[in-house]
């Protein structure tokens, strides 16, 4: 369903409200629903609203690899800026990987990002980054174990593992949304072209 950003004032947010509620009948939500046999008058929606976060880092986040469906790692992918970029698909995030028993981060690959969208006062603009601060880990080692950790407590508390939206402002991690990994029981294959497309969208 729809995302809106940067929202302000009452009569703003109730169209907004509305706006999410109708995506319920977008053609995209129409032919999950179709495919996955779903009523499509016992489906429901709550709207959050939530702080827009004016995000230093953002990305997501699985507790599970969506590729191999390996239970053992977290795999968490972040950028620069807001997490509109990523999943757009604008731009390529860094890749880290962290082992769920003993906390190590088993994996790091740096992604040069040219370009981050940033929040300034009511809106969105998109900036140039220099090479210099575009190829940089986006995250530290210490941000990287503490959303690792953060996986954990979500796929614990909601018994199945999670695909989490996060952001980072002034070090303060906000999980954004979460929700079940779709693509669990997949062929790898199959996991990969779903993981693609959901973030193409």
């Amino acid at each position: 369903q729809e995302t809106f950003l940067n929202v302000q004032g009452e009569a703003n947010l109730l169209e907004k409200i509305r706006g999410c509620w109708a995506s319920l009948f977008t053609a995209r939500a129409i032919f999950y629903r179709e495919t996955n046999h779903f009523d499509h008058f016992r489906v429901g929606i709550a709207v959050p609203v939530q702080k827009m976060v004016a995000s230093d880092t953002s990305g997501i986040m699985f507790t599970i690899d969506p590729v191999t469906n390996n239970k053992e790692h977290v795999v968490i992918e972040a950028i620069y800026g807001l997490g509109e970029m990523i999943v757009q698909g604008m731009v390529t995030p860094d890749h880290y990987e962290v082992n769920k028993k003993t906390g190590e981060i088993v994996k790091k690959i740096a992604k040069t990002q040219e370009k981050k969208m940033q929040k300034q006062g009511g809106k969105n603009v998109v900036l140039t980054l220099p090479k210099a601060i575009g190829g940089q880990y986006k995250l530290t080692d210490a941000q990287i174990t503490e959303l690792a950790n953060l996986g954990k407590k979500l796929e614990a508390h909601y018994y199945f593992p999670q695909d989490s939206e996060w952001a980072i402002e002034k070090n303060k991690i906000y999980i954004v949304q979460t929700r079940p990994v779709t693509t669990t029981g997949m062929k790898s294959e199959n996991a990969q072209a779903a993981v693609i497309k959901d973030e193409d969208i």
